[in-house]
């Protein structure tokens, strides 16, 4: 049998290699056909144990069918290729001639390992024999994974159930790396996180911020290559191409793909380390304890437990050109494409969201379920002619008719509960109408009784309503006179605490600066100014930070300002120092000093930095820093103190004139409450009348429209009847 099916896969590849129609081109990129793929397929048929298909030929034969789909037919972009390659495969089947097609060939063609170890057993690469069986271990695995990991709203249909076991089948191979390719939406990453949940392996994802670059993605590299490589955990690396940021990132990933290792990922006292920690499990399996032995094992052990799972969308020239630069995306990696969902799991999908709602009858839901995946269909046609119209892609994904599902789903609830607000409607119309007929008699006699009530109360409330409007005009008069008194008083405490607050901002100008000078001092130690203070003679340029502390500190003479030795007598002891610059006056420093300290060979010198001082001495750095602020600080106090002055001045204005409003504003109160108090009697009075009126008014409008509705809505009555029936 071995001979046979090597021939049948040497007969199909070489038709496969030497077709024009599976030549790469620009759209068809990805065609590339070589040795590996025997290899592949090789290496999985090594899979099967012999015990299942001793007496059973028939089924490895199929088993070879499945693998030669999963290597070449999982890439194929058009139905006309998967023909052509169909016809290459019956072609190479002659060398098995024994064996019917339609028996190799039958669906479900697949083939995979978890379903053994989800029963507990050890893995064991058998045929899916019941699609049910494969369903119910999955959702049970999703069940798992939500409960576990996180949420994820999945939907099993069949061919994403196809797609979990091609993901399987490549990462539980020791190097499997899968390269799915579809469109956004098309559940790529979804489904390779529960594959492998599923496989038992750790899913890494790296995490693209803003400034996410190629040394980040060296750092994550090598933390994925320390668990797989030393802890022996098995891992996926999930990659999206929306998280390629830099194109040098490839590179890395190319490298990992094609040889396993990145050169110089770690320095050489890490790689000794990594080498140190797992020399005793190379030992163990008869490796030489040598350098070269040991990186070998290790690189191997790598390329064992790490799976890529490269995410790519076909949209766009971006996977052309990455896939030419980078080939070893094409050549070290099993390409699953994700093609759009065919009508048949469109219908499924649908059928299987409208299990939910309960609908008259079978065929509704069957009628429904098909215009949804032929509305979804329809998109297709619509982005061609956007496509020829606008030069520019549109897709539909397998998200966007879950979309349009949910969709339904909510309008259809919607427009259910509009149906019972309708007959809850009808019902209260019913028991309206009833209610009407028997209050009609005693809304006439309760009118007789009332519109006498009506005049004795309007004769009250209009004696009352003279009087409060006397009243009511004075208190307005006075509350004027007031309000005019109060506006006064804002403006001009308005302007004062506006001048304060100008003030204010000005002066808090000067805080960072003080802060910054502060903080220099307390970076300052007795250690450092020891140290600094002990040489011989300062580091080059460190001796400008000195020189500015003694002119800040008084120091005049011009020969002393030069010398060291008077530079390293000011600093000892070092905690004086320290001290002095603490109670430092930095509100009285004269204008000589400062134009001696801006002059060009101190802060106007571009070495005169905090950063240049720190590469030369840390206690030179926090001393310049502290000159810096100081000089920063004593120009703007000095700048400010006439604005302090003023503000002082205006808060004093703004507090008497505060306490003059306060005496305004008591004053206004009583005007406003006394006049609140009449426009509450005022309206409790016109309250009162128009209380009577309106319930005269009213009873006499009830009884009208009792009147209509019962005699207009005699008909209506009977109709809304029979509505409330039928609906």
């Amino acid at each position: 049998m071995a001979p046979k099916l090597v021939s049948a896969t040497v007969q199909t590849f070489t038709g496969i290699a030497l077709s024009p129609a599976f030549a790469p081109t620009a759209t068809k990129f990805h065609y590339q056909f070589n040795m590996r793929d025997v290899a592949k397929i090789v290496q999985n048929l090594m899979l099967a144990q012999p015990a299942s298909y001793k007496q059973n030929p028939t089924g490895l034969v199929r088993m070879w069918a499945h693998e030669c789909h999963r290597v070449w037919r999982d890439r194929l972009l058009f139905e006309e290729d998967v023909n052509m390659y169909m016809n290459f495969m019956r072609n190479g089947m002659k060398e098995l001639n024994e064996f019917k097609e339609e028996v190799v060939f039958e669906e479900p063609l697949i083939y995979t390992s978890f379903i053994a170890m989800c029963k507990g057993h050890d893995p064991s690469y058998k045929p899916v024999e019941d699609m049910d069986e494969l369903r119910d271990t999955l959702e049970h695995k999703l069940q798992e994974y939500n409960e576990n990991v996180s949420t994820m709203d999945l939907v099993l249909f069949n061919q994403a159930m196809e797609h979990i076991t091609r993901i399987g089948r490549i990462i539980f191979q020791p190097s499997g790396n899968a390269l799915l390719v579809g469109v956004g939406g098309s559940g790529k990453q979804s489904l390779s996180k529960l594959t492998s949940f599923i496989l038992n392996q750790d899913v890494f994802k790296i995490v693209v911020a803003t400034n996410y670059g190629l040394a980040d993605l060296k750092t994550d590299i090598q933390t994925l290559f320390t668990k797989t490589g030393v802890a022996g955990a098995e891992m996926l690396f999930l990659l999206t191409d929306s998280q390629i940021v830099d194109e040098k990132f490839l590179v890395y990933i190319n490298d990992i793909l094609s040889a396993g290792y990145i050169p110089e990922l770690f320095a050489p006292d890490e790689l000794d380390g990594i080498l140190g920690k797992i020399r005793g499990e190379a030992k163990s399996m008869g490796v030489l304890d040598a350098p070269e032995h040991l990186m070998n094992f290790f690189i191997n052990k790598v390329r064992k437990n790490l799976h890529m799972g490269l995410c790519f969308s076909p949209v766009g020239d971006a996977f052309r050109f990455r896939a030419r630069q980078f080939p070893a995306l094409i050549n070290s990696t099993t390409i699953d494409w994700f093609h759009a969902w065919p009508r048949d799991a469109l219908v499924g999908v649908a059928n299987r969201f409208l299990a939910e709602i309960e609908f008259p009858s079978d065929e509704i839901r069957e009628a429904i379920a098909n215009h949804m995946a032929n509305v979804h269909l329809s998109i297709d046609d619509a982005n061609n002619l956007f496509k020829l119209q606008e030069r520019r892609y549109n897709y539909t994904t397998p998200t966007s008719f879950l979309e349009l599902i949910n969709f339904y789903q909510k309008l259809l609830q919607e427009k259910q509960g509009q149906i019972v607000d309708q007959i809850a409607r009808l019902d209260r119309g019913l028991s309206t109408m009833s209610a009407t007929t028997n209050k009609v008699d005693i809304l006439k006699e309760k009118l007789v009784l009332t519109m006498e009530n009506v005049k004795i109360e309007e004769s009250k409330t209009d004696e009352l309503i003279l009087i409060v409007n006397k009243e009511a005009e004075e208190a307005e008069r006075e509350q004027g006179i007031a309000q005019t008194q109060e506006e006064e008083t804002n403006v001009i405490a308005e302007a004062a605490q506006k001048q304060m607050a100008e003030a204010n901002v000005q002066l808090e100008a000067a805080i960072p600066a003080m802060n910054a000078a502060k903080e220099a001092v307390d970076c300052l130690s007795v250690k450092a100014i020891g140290e600094f203070s002990g040489f011989n003679a300062p580091p080059n340029g460190t001796d400008m930070a000195v020189k500015a502390t003694q002119i800040l500190k008084g120091v005049t003479n011009k020969k002393t300002l030069h010398d060291w030795t008077a530079q390293q007598k000011m600093m000892k002891p070092p905690q004086n120092f320290i001290d002095s610059l603490k109670a430092f006056d930095k509100d009285n420093i004269s204008e000589t000093q400062k134009a001696q300290l801006k002059g060009a060979d101190l802060l106007g010198h571009p070495d005169f930095t905090y950063e240049v001082m720190m590469r030369k001495s840390s206690a030179a750095a926090n001393l310049a820093n502290w000159v810096i602020n100081v000089v920063k600080y004593n120009d703007i106090f000095v700048m400010v103190e006439p604005l302090k002055k003023a503000a002082e001045e205006s808060k004093a204005l703004a507090d008497t004139k505060g306490e003059e409003l306060r005496v305004v504003q008591e004053r206004v109160a009583e005007i406003v409450a006394k006049v609140n108090a009449l426009k509450a009697n005022l309206a409790e009075a016109e309250a009162k009348k128009e209380s009577v009126v309106a319930q005269a008014t009213a009873l006499q409008q009830s009884l009208d429209l009792a009147n209509r509705l019962v005699n207009g809505l005699a008909d209506e009555n009977v109709r809304w009847q029979k509505n409330v029936v039928t609906f």
